[in-house]
């Protein structure tokens, strides 16, 4: 397990967001140079008045967070721990934070089916289809848990009894789009 306050700072930049960065750019940055602790300093400036117990405070309340989380069930994984899934690590623009639920298991045979939430009926039939012949075949079928092409994939798989995955886009602290 990585040094926890590179975790807390890590969520505290993203939810923060200083100087108005996106979440890509902070997550380049922290995974070019190692340390959301560095990058949180560089983008941070100090306040001369008190500005460290502010720091500290804004960390303690990402840590709780994340607390939250964990104790909801819910997994977290930052690019900064050995959980993190190594397929993600080459993404050209990766994840920061991989949220889950269940087993994870280290998986090179997974197929993300994905598309529009305003499928027409054969969209969604060949999105049915497409999923169960895959996992006729042993692949893991990831979706995007939004309605429309991802729910039909998602659903096919789990009725095909096969592993499944749900990536969601969410902000951190709030939920998102999924249905699934």
């Amino acid at each position: 397990m990585v040094n926890r306050s590179e975790r807390d700072v890590l969520v505290a930049l993203l939810q923060d967001r200083p100087g108005g960065a996106t979440w890509r750019a902070l997550t380049d940055e922290v995974a070019e140079c190692g340390s959301a602790v560095k990058v949180y300093e560089h983008r941070v400036a100090a306040d001369l008045f008190g500005g460290d117990d502010e720091h500290a405070k804004r960390f303690e309340q990402a840590a709780d967070l994340i607390d939250q989380w964990e104790a909801d069930g819910i997994g977290v994984h930052t690019l900064f721990d050995d959980t993190f899934p190594v397929q993600l690590r080459d993404v050209l623009h990766m994840p920061p934070l991989v949220f889950t639920r269940g087993t994870v298991e280290p998986d090179t045979r997974a197929v993300a089916i994905v598309g529009s939430r305003k499928a027409t009926t054969e969209g969604l039939h060949n999105a049915a289809r497409l999923a169960t012949g895959l996992a006729e075949h042993g692949f893991t079928i990831v979706s995007g848990g939004a309605a429309g092409i991802d729910s039909a994939a998602h659903e096919a798989a789990l009725a095909a009894g096969v592993r499944t995955g749900s990536r969601r886009g969410v902000r951190c602290g709030r939920g998102g789009a999924g249905t699934h």
